[in-house]
């Protein structure tokens, strides 16, 4: 554009000049043919006396010099008028080309939104102004869409959990969103220009750099790493290579995704079917002899004997039935259809409930359970059948993991606005670093007698139905040793709901 105006200036310049000579040479041509033509005349005539003819010669002298006096004269005016409406007219031309050419000159700096001057003549320019009104337009609604492009494809970059990370060929990080940020704990501006290795720490000295590990393109792997703050993740890592428009050569663009809690889940599940197995297996086989005792002695064995053999079987029947409750309620959970009806409640008949169920197993260890006499008249609006299961299983767990002989004891502490029920062992106690993940699914503590085994499915049903209630739980260091785990449930003036 810088160039066409540098033109037009050139044309404008070699029109003057033009009109200029053109000028001169009008006038020239018409005054020097009359000067001749009357100069001939008075030449070519005939003369009677020497006196005439140099009277003659006299006046065609002074005829040519006011002749050329006059022609010059004439043709200088003619020539100075010609310069001066040329000169005028050129201005008039040169001073748009002028104006736009500084319009194109900010353009090209950057100012896109420079004011573009219009013009109505002379209609060369006009229409010149018109069409570079009409190309700046477009321009900006060009940049503008683009600008809204770049800015949707960056948000959307940046609002997606996946984390993405592009890195050139010396593996230095060229690109960190923000979903890249929240998995590895560096801010972007920390991370740009750091080596990938620096990023994604191994997990230990034998596991190769980072860099060796990333799947080729189009491929997905899974890759364990340590994060800023040291802690073990495992990724799933999606890799592409590209070029970028701003770069010439080609880099890696890399798609993660934090699937640690997903691996642990199929860990955990791994080890729920392994030992699903044997809490099957060993009431079965309890139950299998008990009965086959039945059979081969039932005509020796006395009354008394008899109970004694059946308590094992029954037992086992009580372990299978707490068991398929708690993997019924899992089941429900997982898919959705986990429902709370809520009643009014009185609170010792689900204690009693609970304890009808749990009794054989606190006499075999020989363990005194302590009611709290405060829950005698407590009614609450809670699901019966759900709360007597969470009991049935805190209960459960802290005759399990509580010495032989060692009472358990329940606490009902009523407040103005929630119920607090909490369950006492003599235990070995949680520790802190594994009260998080407790009460989640399939997680279990290892048992005093390693003949104990669980699915860790009991704590994970405890929790879910008390928050469906509406209510908390937890568990506390019991001072002089042991655990107390503690659940809260609101109470509600409501009549009697239903809630689904």
């Amino acid at each position: 554009m810088h160039n066409f105006f540098s033109s037009g200036h050139r044309f404008s310049t070699h029109l003057v000049t033009g009109v200029v000579t053109l000028i001169l040479l009008s006038a020239l041509s018409v005054g020097l043919p009359l000067y001749w033509l009357t100069t001939l005349q008075l030449k070519s005539q005939t003369w009677s006396s020497v006196a005439d003819a140099q009277q003659a010669t006299r006046l065609v002298t002074a005829l040519e010099i006011r002749t050329l006096i006059t022609l010059v004269l004439g043709t200088s005016i003619v020539a100075l008028l010609g310069v001066r409406w040329a000169t005028w007219y050129i201005r008039g031309l040169t001073k748009p080309l002028s104006e736009l050419t500084e319009v194109a000159e900010r353009i090209g700096n950057g100012d896109f939104v420079a004011p573009i001057p219009a013009f109505a003549t002379p209609a060369e320019v006009a229409i010149l102004s018109t069409a570079f009104i009409k190309s700046q337009a477009s321009m900006l609604r060009t940049l503008e869409e683009r600008s809204h492009a770049r800015d949707w494809l960056n948000n959307l970059v940046q609002s997606i959990v996946e984390g993405v990370i592009t890195f050139d060929a010396k593996g230095e990080i060229t690109f960190l969103s923000q979903g890249a940020e929240n998995l590895t704990g560096w801010r972007s501006d920390e991370a740009l220009g750091q080596s990938v290795n620096v990023l994604f720490l191994p997990p230990d000295e034998q596991t190769k750099p980072f860099l060796d590990r990333i799947p080729s393109p189009g491929s997905q792997r899974q890759i364990e790493v340590l994060n800023r703050h040291g802690k073990a993740q495992t990724l799933a890592v999606t890799g592409a290579r590209l070029t970028p428009p701003t770069a010439d050569t080609m880099q890696v663009a890399l798609v993660l995704r934090d699937v640690t809690y997903e691996e642990a889940l199929r860990h955990l599940r791994s080890y729920f079917l392994a030992n699903i197995s044997h809490e099957f297996k060993t009431p079965l086989s309890t139950l299998n002899a008990s009965l086959e005792l039945l059979l081969d002695a039932e005509d020796e064995l006395s009354s008394a004997e008899m109970r004694e053999v059946l308590k094992p079987a029954h037992m086992s029947l009580l372990g299978l039935q707490n068991l398929i409750d708690n993997l019924l309620q899992s089941s429900s959970i997982e898919a959705g259809h986990f429902v709370i009806r809520k009643r009014l409640t009185h609170l010792p008949h689900v204690i009693g409930n609970a304890l009808l169920l749990v009794q054989p197993l606190l006499d075999r260890r020989q363990q005194l359970f302590c009611p709290d006499s405060a829950a005698d008249t407590i009614e609450i609006q809670v699901d019966p059948a759900r709360l007597t299961q969470v009991l049935v299983n805190l209960l459960v767990n802290a005759s399990k993991y509580s010495p032989i002989g060692e009472p358990i004891e329940l606490c009902v502490i009523e407040k103005p606005d929630r119920l607090r029920i909490s369950i006492a062992d003599r235990g070995p106690g949680i520790p802190a670093s594994e009260r998080l993940n407790l009460f989640r699914r399939f997680v279990r503590l290892d048992a005093q007698d390693e003949e104990e085994y669980g699915t860790g499915l009991g704590l994970y049903v405890v929790k879910t139905t008390i928050e469906a209630h509406g209510g908390q739980v937890g568990v506390d260091d019991r001072p002089g040793g042991g655990s107390i785990f503690w659940f809260e449930l609101p109470i509600e003036n409501n009549p009697l709901m239903t809630d689904e």
